[in-house]
């Protein structure tokens, strides 16, 4: 027979997150104190606890020592671990992640197209805007981020942002061996122009062009392939060998 106090813990999680799917509690708002939750729902406070150990660890909620409990003000961090560990898991690939990111970007473009002012478009664009040639792999690495990432921030569909977080943790796997092999041979200029015909397409407004350039600057091809293959190869190759090294 299960001890009484873990069924009621789960009364408290099941509460406050009824609460937040019902639009009673927001990202910020605290929680009651201990005592109030304990009296609230006839349980002792070491309930109370468990009950906030459990929502912190599923990163709904953030206690501040000295202060108290409260909803996350950044919920879409909430879901990136868990589903980067599914990812994992169900041995997914990179194309996955790129066809998902090549339909999530291509939305939120045409988004942009339909809502965004001049100056909006302009000061996204501006972060393309930096030295292809001469800045250093792990630099242009965060920029290539800072750019898709700000341009996703500009959706006004708040689940698009909260799954392309999660893909661009799984895309920094990648994406530092993808501009190594673009530095290797030479062609620098095709993820500038990929950054530009975006942009371009953003500027003229055209949801046509945008779409064919997202996917070209997505898609992979030849070398660049065989070198995450070879990543892949490389990473399977140090789990096996950490493996046996157990």
């Amino acid at each position: 027979m299960k001890p009484k106090s873990s069924t009621n813990y789960k009364k408290i999680v099941d509460a406050v997150l009824d609460q937040i799917n019902h639009g009673q509690l927001q990202k910020g708002d605290k929680l009651p104190t201990e005592l109030s939750l304990a009296t609230k729902f006839d349980v002792s406070r070491t309930c109370v606890r468990e009950a906030i150990k459990s929502l912190e660890a599923m990163g709904i909620v953030q206690s501040i020592q000295g202060s108290g409990s409260y909803i996350t003000n950044t919920p879409e961090l909430s879901i990136n671990r868990p589903i980067c560990a599914l990812f994992a898991l169900s041995n997914s690939t990179l194309e996955n992640v790129l066809d998902l990111r090549i339909v999530l970007e291509t939305d939120v473009c045409r988004d942009i197209i339909r809502n965004a002012t001049d100056d909006e478009i302009e000061r996204l664009c501006a972060l393309a805007d930096y030295d292809y040639i001469g800045t250093p792999i792990d630099r242009q690495s965060v920029l290539d981020s800072q750019f898709h990432n700000s341009l996703m921030r500009m959706s006004h569909n708040a689940l698009i942002k909260y799954i392309y977080t999660t893909l661009s943790s799984l895309m920094d796997i990648y994406r530092a061996r993808v501009l190594e092999e673009t530095w290797r041979l030479d062609e620098n200029a095709l993820t500038r122009a990929g950054h530009q015909a975006i942009c371009q397409a953003l500027r003229d407004r055209d949801e046509a062009a945008v779409a064919a350039a997202i996917y070209d600057h997505l898609t992979l091809t030849g070398p660049y392939r065989e070198c995450l293959i070879e990543q892949d190869a490389e990473d399977e190759k140090a789990r096996r060998s950490q493996e046996d090294s157990l």
